[in-house]
């Protein structure tokens, strides 16, 4: 009889499985869907914002270096417009070399050659970014200026 006592002891436990146990394993796994998908929406608006960030950052630095670019291209005209006037004692009559020319060209860009005389010349270009002229002029200028007068025949 003893082992029958231990054996209706023994019985295995059937766990409760009332409807609102049910209901409670739902609402724990909603919760852990809402959250998962709070991460990945802020997630995603997070990669966003950066991917914007560094667009934003590598136009800049594009900008700046078209910019560098332009500067590079009139700086080398002074050089050949010295070489020149040491040669012929004028600016009159100076001519950017084709290879420089075609590099301008082939860039987009454009420079403008302006108040060439005996002793004077002005060379300058619109800047892309910032709207600014970059000139150079044959008193040793160089530099970002506003505007520039057709007449003048520096850059100040």
């Amino acid at each position: 009889m003893n082992q029958e006592a231990n054996n209706q002891n023994s019985t295995p436990q059937i766990p409760n499985s009332s409807p609102s146990n049910q209901s409670s394993k739902y609402s724990d796994m909603k919760t852990v869907w809402i959250i998962l998908g709070s991460c990945f929406g802020l997630l995603v608006v997070s990669a966003v914002l950066l991917y914007f960030m560094v667009f934003a950052g590598v136009n800049s630095a594009r900008d700046r270096a078209k910019d560098a670019q332009i500067k590079s291209f009139v700086h080398q005209i002074r050089p050949e417009a010295e070489m020149y006037f040491d040669e012929h004692k004028t600016y009159s009559g100076f001519t950017l070399n084709v290879t420089l020319q075609n590099q301008i060209k082939s860039a987009g860009y454009s420079v403008v050659i302006q108040g060439l005389s005996d002793k004077t010349y002005i060379f300058y270009a619109e800047l892309p970014n910032s709207g600014k002229i970059f000139c150079v002029d044959s008193a040793g200028f160089s530099g970002e200026i506003d505007q520039i007068s057709s007449t003048k025949t520096s850059c100040k």
